[in-house]
């Protein structure tokens, strides 16, 4: 397989994991991880369930500590534009179309943001906790960019042969990519927390059903009435 190939939720995560990958392959995974950098963007994206272009915005002063004893608060943290698509007519309303008889059209960005709880049970949050307290309220807690965030997230697991550059890596790319570990949070959110659909788009700042309703489908037990959360 070329490791270059675009890697997505539905035709990728669906198709190979299936769903949530559970919480000891998740410690095994950070045990492996070598440089605290790479541990602490991982860390960092699971929890929020945020995107790679997120992460870089949140700053300390968003996340709450404190006014509780069994979560903690992200407060305003920015959702990435979310696009719009707005058809294109003539003066006259007629709708345009383009040489081939396309309709034509265009995308309308709307900026969000999401208040949301992070359980003080998660198995993550005391690595989340001890990270955030390093910084000041002004600080960014993931001063990166998108690609330096890709990339750290690519090198788990990947293996250079013998005699190839770094420079190749992207062909060489570990199983592990940003949106995969959000796909992860997803299914675990719907596997271990018994939430329904709508619940799950407030906490991610969803504007559609789209995704997920494509995580529900890979979480049948999202069905069975009140189980008890089982972080193991």
């Amino acid at each position: 397989m070329n490791r270059k190939t675009r890697r997505n939720i539905k035709d990728t995560f669906a198709k190979e994991y299936g769903g949530f990958c559970g919480w000891n392959t998740l410690e095994d995974t950070l045990d492996n991880v070598s440089e605290n950098q790479i541990r602490d963007v991982f860390v960092g994206i699971f929890i929020t369930g945020c995107r790679a272009m997120e992460l870089p915005t949140l700053k300390r002063r968003q996340v709450d500590l404190h006014s509780s004893d069994t979560h903690i608060w992200i407060r305003s943290m920015y959702v990435e534009k979310q696009k719009e698509r707005i058809n294109l007519v003539h003066k006259n309303g007629k709708p345009m179309f383009d040489k081939t008889g396309k309709r034509m059209f265009k995308f309308n960005s709307i900026e969000g943001m999401r208040t949301f709880p992070i359980r003080r049970d998660n198995p993550f949050a005391p690595i989340f906790i001890e990270y955030v307290e390093k910084f000041s309220s002004e600080d960014i807690l993931y001063p990166y960019s998108y690609g330096q965030i890709y990339y750290r997230v690519a090198q788990i697991g990947m293996k250079l042969p013998k005699g190839v550059p770094r420079t190749q890596w992207a062909y060489y790319k570990g199983p592990w990519w940003p949106h995969r570990i959000r796909a992860e949070r997803a299914c675990q959110i719907l596997q271990n927390m018994n939430w329904n659909l709508p619940r799950l788009m407030t906490w991610f700042g969803w504007a559609s059903s789209k995704m997920a309703e494509l995580y529900g489908k890979l979480h049948p037990e999202a069905l069975i009435d009140n189980r008890v959360v089982e972080w193991r």
